[in-house]
């Protein structure tokens, strides 16, 4: 695995709120995934359909470990402050 190409890496966030730490990644340029799934919620006799992450609290981020940094993802609003398990991160395959 070469060290200079971007791979992706599952970045944790705060309970339910994937969808805020989505927005605030790609604001800052990230390429980010937020894999789905449709749900259908029922609430005084009415059904709506959602979209609800496939991965609780989990989203998935492509990085350049040689150019990006983890301390901006960390520092985004909605993101655990919690590091990476170790600085040889181990990145998720290319083709999520």
């Amino acid at each position: 695995m070469n060290t200079r190409d971007p791979h992706w890496y599952a970045v944790h966030t705060h309970p339910r709120e994937e969808f805020k730490a989505l927005s605030h990644l790609r604001r800052q340029g990230y390429d980010v995934y937020l894999p789905r799934h449709a749900k259908v919620i029922r609430h005084a006799r009415k059904s709506e359909k959602v979209a609800r992450p496939f991965f609780p609290r989990y989203l998935f981020v492509k990085l350049n470990l040689a150019v990006d940094s983890w301390r901006a993802i960390r520092s985004t609003i909605s993101c655990s402050t919690r590091r990476p398990a170790s600085a040889n991160t181990i990145p998720r395959r290319s083709r999520i």
